[in-house]
């Protein structure tokens, strides 16, 4: 068995936002030991909770600046999209930066390469990683240090490892999976720190994503935790719907389950969700909705008694209100 080694050098802006060392496979692992010590046990959505239970939830953990809605405050979602969403699709573009086709032409008779590249993200920063191909198979595996790597204005830095699956004939990513021990992402006022996996497959229109994690809020220093979120996010034209399911741990409230009865659609260019509607389901039947009503507005309803019925809203609320 033949394998393809590249070393690839991506060049742009760096900033990396934790302490760093230099583990035995090259790659730079920041040591961050994130640790879940909140409440394990599924919370029961009540009066008192409902609001940062279902924002903290739809959001993969609530942000850093807080307003108040009815009888308690919830975090601002200047974030927008979910965590989740946007550290995943940034990973993914940074793995499909890389020219296969380049790469795979490069193979010596000796079935090895080795070559530079620089690959820039959209708007600044850079990783450099290295990746080896079986060019039978088209198994890969590598490193990738990210500095400041820019993607759809996320910006990600730290040291990951990848592994996956090209398909040589089509040369096109079969499917990924990224391991993290200190991953920083900013968007907007939202900075987090990330320890964790993200799994990835690929179909031409369908990115089917598995995200096992733990959050911190860098401002808060709160760590939230994330157990097999499942995102399907499915592209089409100018916008893309995100399917999301999943465990949400919030350290203060314990766990709540997500699912999706309508997928939640973001325009390429839009900062808030045009439709959808997410259920998160707590103790006891007791449950909340987060349902998009236009473009830049939302609302959130509430079962408390575990009735089948809602019995608390906030009524529509504007995104850029928060």
């Amino acid at each position: 068995m033949r394998f393809l080694q590249n070393l690839i050098l991506l060049t742009c802006i760096v900033t990396i936002a934790c302490g760093s060392s230099v583990g035995n496979n090259g790659a730079k692992v920041n040591n961050t030991g994130l640790a879940y010590t909140g409440i394990t046990s599924q919370a029961a959505v009540t009066q008192y909770n409902w609001q940062p239970l279902a924002i903290g939830a739809y959001q993969q953990g609530q942000t850093d600046s807080g307003i108040g809605i009815g009888a308690v405050g919830i975090s601002s979602t200047n974030n927008i999209r979910p965590r989740g969403i946007l550290v995943s699709q940034t990973l993914i573009n940074g793995l499909k930066a890389i020219d296969v086709t380049s790469l795979l032409k490069s193979m010596g008779s000796d079935g090895v390469s080795n070559r530079t590249a620089s690959i820039f993200g959209n708007c600044g920063g850079r990783g450099d990683y290295t990746i080896e191909i079986d060019d039978v198979t088209g198994a890969f595996n590598g490193t990738m240090n990210f500095f400041s790597f820019c993607s759809m204005n996320s910006i990600i830095s730290g040291g990951t490892t990848f592994s996956g699956v090209i398909n040589l004939i089509t040369q096109n990513f079969v499917n990924s999976k990224y391991t993290f021990n200190a991953l920083t992402c900013a968007h907007m006022r939202d900075s987090i720190t990330l320890q964790g996996s993200i799994a990835s497959s690929f179909t031409a229109a369908t990115d089917s994503i598995n995200m096992t994690a733990l959050v911190q809020d860098n401002t808060t220093g709160q760590v939230y935790k994330i157990d097999n979120l499942q995102l399907e996010l499915t592209y089409s034209g100018n916008y893309f719907d995100a399917r999301l399911s999943g465990v949400h741990f919030d350290p203060q409230y314990g766990y709540i389950v997500l699912s999706t009865s309508l997928p939640v659609r973001f325009y390429d260019t839009a900062y808030w969700p045009f439709q959808g509607e997410v259920i998160m389901n707590g103790n006891a039947g007791t449950r909340a909705r987060l349902t998009v009503t236009s473009a830049g507005e939302f609302m959130v309803a509430v079962d408390t008694n575990g009735d089948g019925l809602f019995n608390h809203s906030t009524g529509s609320i504007a995104w850029n209100s928060m």
